[in-house]
């Protein structure tokens, strides 16, 4: 699960998406790969930044994250693209959501607690609370002279906590704490627009959460089986995700990223009067956290028994596999021959080995067999107007010539 919400694996997943239904993946920021995609970015970057310069508006900004990373560790803000020629680590780079909503001039995110309580058939609860992470130091749009406020730009509670304008909630209605309950806000915002417009914004959340979801669904499942042999019960297992959510000034949710471990701890440290650290209860997290872990345990018990299911799964697709399943689906024609999927093959698995955070042990795993599913289609079929088209087609060509291979063996 960790490295299927990898920030690098996540925006893959999202992206295949996006190339396919672009209107109903807009809810993830513009995204780059470095190094692999370092020219593309200056480019694209360069781009963008005279279309701003024609239309009379500050040049946009990027922000960059080792995919990697976690903690806000590493993350930086950047306007000129050449900074990013030289890293030593995977990163991934976005357009920076420089008009972000704030309460009382802060910028804030939200942490939402989703359970993936069984992928087959799929069920994925939402939590009824979360919590709302704010900067703390008031917000100005980014410029040269304050892209260095990370106190000011970034929301995460671990790099926040270190501020000397942090404020630790003395309990869970606290509404100018540097962390509160996440009905606390929509209260607040329900002061600022109307319940129309709230439960708008809520209904585009959980739709965001469903698609984002549905996009890992096929890897989840792929490693879900590798994990748990036939001999083992399955259906058993389950996962708390957290998805953290930045919310525009005109309301719309963005997804900044998913956090397959997201902290339950409900203690907090600090600096006492006797300049010693200190662990105390945090009222906020436990008001939050206990009922979460509590409901979810419930949850758990009351399914424990589930039938087993009878799926296989392979975390890596070899050479051979790749061959049989172009040769078994009817990929190969007078177009497309059995040596050109042999290099497709050697491609996508040399660039992923190359830019992969963990190589791959055996083969392509998922998000690459997709890139290369796309890149078969769009060959196959290149008089095609769309990406979605084509793909589509060639699905239902592979469903068709597996049932064919069904009836024979019958």
């Amino acid at each position: 699960m960790r490295d299927i919400m990898c920030k690098s694996n996540l925006t893959r997943s999202l992206n295949a998406m996006r190339r396919l239904f672009p209107d109903e993946y807009d809810f993830y920021p513009k995204t780059w790969f470095l190094p692999e995609q370092t020219e593309q970015f200056q480019n694209d970057a360069r781009s963008i930044h005279k279309k701003d310069q024609s239309r009379r508006r500050p040049l946009t900004t990027f922000i960059v994250k080792p995919s990697d990373g976690s903690e806000g560790e590493g993350i930086f803000l950047i306007q000129d693209s050449t900074r990013c020629t030289m890293v030593n680590r995977p990163y991934i780079i976005q357009e920076y959501v420089d008009r972000p909503l704030l309460i009382n001039g802060l910028k804030f995110d939200m942490r939402i607690y989703v359970l993936i309580l069984k992928l087959d058939p799929l069920e994925v609860l939402l939590y009824d609370e979360g919590l709302a992470r704010f900067a703390t130091v008031e917000y100005q749009a980014p410029s040269k002279k304050n892209l260095h406020e990370s106190f000011m730009h970034l929301t995460n509670y671990s790099l926040n906590k270190r501020s000397a304008n942090y404020k630790h909630a003395s309990d869970e209605k606290q509404t100018d704490a540097s962390k509160r309950k996440l009905n606390v806000v929509w209260s607040q915002l329900g002061q600022l627009f109307s319940p129309s417009e709230i439960e708008q914004t809520k209904e585009m959340i959980e739709d965001m959460i469903n698609k984002t979801v549905l996009a890992i669904l096929p890897e989840l499942r792929i490693q879900y089986t590798l994990e748990l042999p036939m001999t083992r019960k399955q259906n058993q297992c389950f996962q708390i995700i957290g998805f953290d959510i930045i919310l525009t000034d005109q309301l719309k949710p963005m997804l900044l990223e998913v956090n397959a471990n997201p902290s339950l701890c409900i203690d907090f440290d600090h600096v006492n009067e006797a300049g010693k650290y200190v662990h105390e209860l945090s009222p906020i997290d436990e008001e939050i956290k206990k009922p979460l872990v509590l409901e979810t345990l419930k949850l758990v018990i009351r399914r424990r028994n589930q039938s087993r299911s009878n799926a296989r799964g392979y975390k890596a697709m070899s050479n051979r596999p790749f061959r049989n399943f172009a040769s078994i689906c009817g990929i190969i024609d007078e177009s497309i021959t059995m040596p050109s999927i042999d290099l497709l093959y050697i491609q996508i698995f040399n660039k992923c080995k190359e830019y992969a955070s963990q190589s791959p042990a055996t083969g392509l795993n998922f998000s690459a067999f997709v890139e290369a599913f796309f890149l078969v289609a769009q060959r196959k079929y290149p008089t095609s107007s769309s990406l979605l088209e084509i793909v589509t087609e060639l699905v239902e060509s592979c469903i068709h010539h597996l049932d064919l291979v069904v009836d024979e063996s019958l």
